[in-house]
């Protein structure tokens, strides 16, 4: 007995001073009594407490030289049972059959420093629990270790709301505890061979600014190797951000009915913890997500209002949260069966929903560690695979209800599906332009992504999508709509943009689109419609690059099928209807080509809110051949061996009953010039080409024709890239004028912007002048009785602002015949018409009898009105030649403007107009 009071009261004084001395004094152990019992080879400690010892603590906290964790606990009782000590001169072990704690309460802190960088921060070097025993034993082994009605809490301290995690009331074995001079580096996790805890009661396991993490009961064996934990709850700090008037952006709030690992296995190496396990499985979850951003931004900020604040765990990967724990955790298989997702978020006055009833995932080599993020191409998984169902989105924001009946990808087999695609809009009762449709599926093969250091790679094999069904409605206010290109602002940088937010580089081998449809409807002011359709088309793209950091793309290829197109133009004032189109191995070919107003020609312009002329065009083929893709994609410039154009008519009506506002109008080869795409076309040709123009005058009431017929024509160096100075596009063109006189002209356009210069030449062999009264009849009440002409040519050097003529026109047996309307008649005024015909040289040359008679030359100068069309320009270059070479000079035409009077007659015969002469006609008769 007295023995053991001597020892008793012996290791009382020496383990207080022994365990301050082994921690450098940071530590400070009491205890209410011990116990020894040498019989029975116990010993007991009841009342312990170890703590920090205050005014250590403070002095290391001032030199921020805290260790990296440090404990603050106390304990009921500590038990030993079973003593045996081995003593000899070089090894000291001391073995227990049991160690039994009872009632524990353990706090683990991990400091902050506000102030300092994590290089500055000088951490205490934490003595091992080996190196804490090593000057008094060398081994310390127990059978069994008995940890009952724990408390355990670890705490991380930071700058907002400290991450604390924790335990309570759980029950601790261990089995095959040993401790040697090895066990820190290398050996079992907790120094034992095996080890288990459970509890049934309600846990938080872990406490941050964001959320609670709740859990209803646990239980680890290592020996079973299995860890299963039910009921897991992820619950939002509420309250916390009521009190401090602060919410995140983004929160969760999740229920999962269980969470079960096998195959578990624990390991300790280089003093560090691995976790190991064959499966990991999660069933059941139903999670919510909360995103918040917009609707904070919208609200009006004053003191009541919650402050935007950011996440904690939104800067945490997954190794910062396991890391105080476990160095590794690697599971062969994670599963989640049967998830219910639901994610919301606040737009303004809005709530998206997004919802997905079925949710499965399965993944393969899980790895987490500090490298592995960066070592696997798919974040911590080496492959992985899921499938939802059921997914829905409700959009009131954008007016948009989105299903789709399943989606899958497999990584493994580098396949991704998406089957019975809908989107349709909330309601149709709207002026917002909107998108429908439905799409049959979605699937892409070869789908690989590599993750490199400085390059990531998506690669995929073919991506297929079925029956396309999209419907596009846009609703306009103003009565004149901008380009057709800007109803939808493509913008390629904003995809570069969007795929270089996780990847440098895209490459696809196939696109294919089979039996797509789509549908662009227009309303204008809420009455007018107009539809644009594309059905069915087959759409296939092969060898698609797409480099996100040089903004570069590239394709090899493209195939393009349809028929039955109805494009709406103008506002709906035209259509352009294509029989059919396709491309296909770098040729492209359009049949039965229609552009058609809905609207008749004599009704067109008064519709139309600029008046603009009627026009009817149709072509029955339009082939492009040698089209170089590839080059397109890579310089941005479209290259052609061959255009086409067979069998067009084009018809166009002026309507002068109504007043036009001028306007400059461009040159024709301009738009040629500033075409927004680089293009050369090796050879362009255009076979069986006719024009019918009609022009009905504001007091007429039928309208003058002319027309050329038969013509066909060639271009040569048809470009708009400059390569050389004075560079030209030649066209070669012939037909027939009035279906009668055969024509042959060469027009040479400039390609330099720079260079306002073009040529153009032209002859006709005959035609009966008389043929020409379907245009002189009707707009100048005039009518040549006869004529004919054999050798008509000219020559036009012009710019954008006047040009010179050389005309030479010869001619037999000119006579006209001037008319005047009576009683609503058309009568001949033979009064007038004789002098006419006295005025108007009858022949060119003037005596074609006399071999010395020569042939009038004109040779004139002509300002251009830049009021009218470049057709309409070379009239005005032509018409002044032509009047002179029959007789009336220039400087006749320029002072019969000003004068109403027979030569005024003369001259309007020619240009078309006739206004004043008539008026002072009227006035001569009425007097």
């Amino acid at each position: 007995m007295v023995l053991t009071n001597r020892l008793e009261r012996f290791l009382k004084k020496e383990l207080v001073e022994r365990t301050s001395k082994a921690t450098d004094g940071f530590y400070k152990l009491s205890f209410n009594d011990l116990s020894i019992s040498f019989f029975k080879g116990e010993l007991k400690i009841s009342g312990v407490s170890f703590t920090p010892d205050p005014a250590t603590f403070h002095l290391w906290e001032s030199k921020d030289s805290l260790p990296d964790i440090y404990i603050n606990a106390k304990v009921g009782t500590i038990g030993f049972r079973g003593v045996n000590l081995t003593w000899r001169w070089n090894f000291k072990r001391l073995h227990f059959q049991s160690f039994e704690i009872k009632s524990p309460e353990i706090h683990l802190f991990s400091p902050f420093y506000a102030n300092h960088t994590a290089a500055e921060i000088k951490h205490s070097k934490s003595k091992t629990l080996y190196e804490i025993i090593s000057p008094y034993i060398n081994v310390l082994s127990v059978r069994t270790l008995n940890l009952e009605n724990a408390s355990i809490f670890y705490t991380v301290q930071n700058s907002s709301t400290p991450i604390i995690y924790a335990l309570n009331n759980v029950s601790f074995h261990g089995y095959g505890f040993w401790l040697d001079s090895l066990s820190s580096t290398n050996g079992k996790l907790l120094y034992c061979d095996n080890f288990d805890f459970k509890t049934n009661r309600p846990q938080t396991l872990l406490t941050n600014n964001d959320f609670l993490l709740q859990t209803d009961s646990i239980a680890l064996d290592t020996q079973d190797s299995i860890i299963y934990i039910k009921d897991i709850r992820i619950l939002p700090q509420e309250k916390l951000w009521n009190e401090r008037k602060q919410k995140p952006d983004n929160f969760l709030l999740a229920n999962i009915h269980d969470i079960e690992a096998k195959g578990v296995f624990f390991k300790r190496k280089h003093a560090l913890n691995y976790l190991e396990a064959h499966s990991f499985n999660i069933s059941n979850p139903d999670i919510e997500a909360f995103n918040l951003v917009n609707e904070k931004s919208g609200s009006n900020k004053d003191s009541t209002d919650i402050a935007k604040t950011d996440s904690i765990v939104q800067a945490l990967s997954l190794y910062d949260i396991i890391s105080p724990v476990l160095h590794s955790v690697s599971i062969h298989q994670v599963s989640v069966n049967d998830a219910h997702l639901n994610y919301s978020q606040s737009k303004h006055q809005f709530k998206d929903i997004y919802q997905v009833d079925n949710f499965s995932f399965r993944g393969n080599e899980f790895l987490i560690d500090s490298l592995s993020f960066e070592k696997y191409d798919l974040g911590y998984f080496r492959s992985f695979s899921f499938n939802a169902s059921g997914i829905n989105g409700m959009m009131p924001a954008h007016n948009y209800h989105f299903q789709i009946e399943n989606m899958m990808l497999n990584t493994e087999t580098k396949h991704f599906q998406i089957n019975k695609v809908k989107l349709n809009p909330i309601s149709t009762n709207t002026h917002k332009d909107y998108i429908s449709g439905q799409i049959d599926s979605v699937g892409l093969n070869g789908l690989f992504y590599k993750k490199g250091t400085n390059l990531s790679i998506l690669n995929m094999g073919k991506l297929t999508i079925v029956r396309p069904q999209l419907t596009f409605k846009w609703y306009q206010k103003k009565k004149i709509l901008p380009p057709q290109s800007s109803k939808a602002q493509f913008n390629i940088k904003n995809i570069y943009k969007q795929l270089g937010s996780f990847t440098n580089q895209v490459v696809l081998d196939k696109i294919k689109i089979t039996e797509g449809r789509f549908e662009y409807i227009n309303i204008v002011n809420d009455s007018t419609k107009t539809d644009e359709i594309i059905s069915p088309f087959d759409l296939e793209l092969t060898g698609v690059y797409i480099d996100n950091i040089k903004q570069k793309y590239n394709l090899k290829d493209i195939y393009f099928q349809t028929k039955d197109i109805k494009i709406p133009l103008d506002n709906g004032f035209y259509f352009l209807n294509i029989g059919t189109l396709k491309l296909k191995q770098s040729q492209l070919i359009l049949d039965s080509l229609h552009l058609v107003s809905p609207y008749p020609k004599m009704e067109f312009a008064y519709k139309q809110p600029q008046h603009k002329d009627w026009f009817d065009v149709k072509i029955g083929n339009i082939s492009l051949t040698d089209i170089d893709i590839p080059h397109y994609f890579t310089h941005n410039q479209l290259k052609i061996g061959n255009l086409k154009i067979k069998d067009v008519l084009l018809q166009n009506f002026k309507n002068k009953k109504i007043y036009v506002e001028p306007h400059i109008v461009p040159m024709v080869y301009s738009f040629i010039q500033k075409a927004p795409v680089l293009f050369t076309i090796g050879n362009a040709d255009i076979k069986n080409f006719s024009v019918i123009y009609e022009e009905l005058e504001k007091k007429g009431t039928l309208p003058g024709k002319i027309y050329f017929t038969d013509m066909n024509g060639h271009f040569a160096g048809l470009t708009n890239i400059i390569s050389s100075n004075n560079q030209y596009i030649r066209l070669d063109a012939n037909g027939k004028l009035m279906g009668q006189g055969y024509f042959a002209a060469t027009w040479k356009l400039p390609v330099d912007s720079l260079n306002d210069r073009f040529l153009l030449h032209a002859q006709m062999d005959s035609l009966n002048l008389t043929a020409l009264n379907e245009i002189i009849t009707p707009l100048v009440s005039a009518e040549i009785k006869s004529g004919w002409t054999n050798g008509f040519s000219f020559n036009m050097d012009a710019s954008s602002k006047g040009g010179e003529i050389e005309l030479q026109f010869p001619y037999r047996n000119l006579k006209v015949s001037l008319q005047k309307e009576k009683n609503g008649e058309i009568h001949s005024n033979a009064f007038l018409s004789g002098l006419a015909n006295l005025l108007l040289r009858d022949n060119n040359p003037s005596h074609p009898e006399k071999a010395d008679s020569k042939l009038r030359y004109i040779n004139m100068y002509i300002e251009r009105d830049p009021y009218h069309s470049t057709f309409n320009y070379l009239w005005q270059l032509l018409r002044p030649a032509v009047a002179a070479s029959v007789g009336v000079s220039k400087t006749e035409q320029d002072v019969a403007k000003g004068i109403s009077s027979f030569f005024g007659k003369v001259k309007r015969f020619f240009e078309g107009e006739k206004k004043k002469f008539e008026e002072h006609e009227e006035k001569r008769e009425h007097k």
